[in-house]
């Protein structure tokens, strides 16, 4: 089971009852078992959906075969809103992690609905503003920070979000995240990630299992990126 901490307001929460009401008379429910696909790269945007249950990954497939991970979604997050917007295709893969149920809502009923009313097109606006701020802060990283301050940034952002605290200053991540996916996360090599990894499992700051992982050092974690970011 993932223990997921909410970290920020999400979207559904910042939603007045009236609104998530209006909203879920206008939709129905999904699930969808680990690894399927909620949505698909390149096809068109004819539906949005809120996350109620789960958690999934924002995969962009691109030419030469690399896939890069853009963000992880949470329950409460809005996922294809820009398909609702600009009507474009689909640029990116939407993926379970683990089980996910969503609400889903056809785009013109959405759209419809979000003219409508203010309080609801705000808050979608307020949505779109930090997605952007998001994107612009891993852009900055990517080509500031070297890879141990952000593959450490990374995995204790995890363990804020979806850990559980151990013994001392352990955390487990029961995100079943795969060595690839850090390194789509990370816009680098898988080979890269598995050095770093296996040097910090041999200094004692991480073990790795086949759907988990353990901070052993979380302190320390936040000493390399600290460091490594500044130096």
């Amino acid at each position: 089971m993932i223990n997921h901490k909410p970290w920020r307001t999400t979207f559904w929460e910042s939603l007045s009852a009236e609104s998530r009401d209006g909203l879920t008379r206008l939709g129905y429910l999904q699930t969808f078992p680990p690894n399927s696909l909620l949505m698909r790269q390149n096809e068109p945007a004819s539906v949005v959906m809120i996350l109620l249950r789960g958690c999934v990954k924002i995969v962009a497939h691109l030419p030469n075969g690399y896939e890069a991970i853009l963000a992880l979604r949470d329950p409460g997050d809005l996922i294809g809103e820009l398909g609702s917007i600009d009507q474009l295709p689909r640029s990116a893969n939407v993926q379970a992690v683990i089980g996910a149920e969503t609400l889903t809502l056809p785009v013109e009923r959405f759209t419809t609905y979000v003219e409508r009313h203010r309080d609801v097109r705000l808050v979608v606006q307020r949505c779109l503003i930090a997605r952007l701020r998001e994107a612009d802060w891993q852009r900055t990283s990517a080509v500031s920070s070297p890879l141990p301050a952000r593959l450490a940034d990374l995995l204790l952002d995890l363990g804020n979000r979806y850990g559980e605290e151990r013994d001392g200053d352990q955390v487990e991540i029961a995100l079943p995240l795969s060595q690839d996916d850090l390194a789509g996360f990370l816009a680098v090599s898988r080979r890269t990630v598995v050095r770093t990894l296996e040097q910090w499992r041999e200094e004692g700051l991480i073990n790795t299992g086949r759907r988990s992982m353990l901070l052993k050092e979380t302190a320390r974690l936040r000493t390399i990126a600290r460091h490594e970011r500044s130096a």
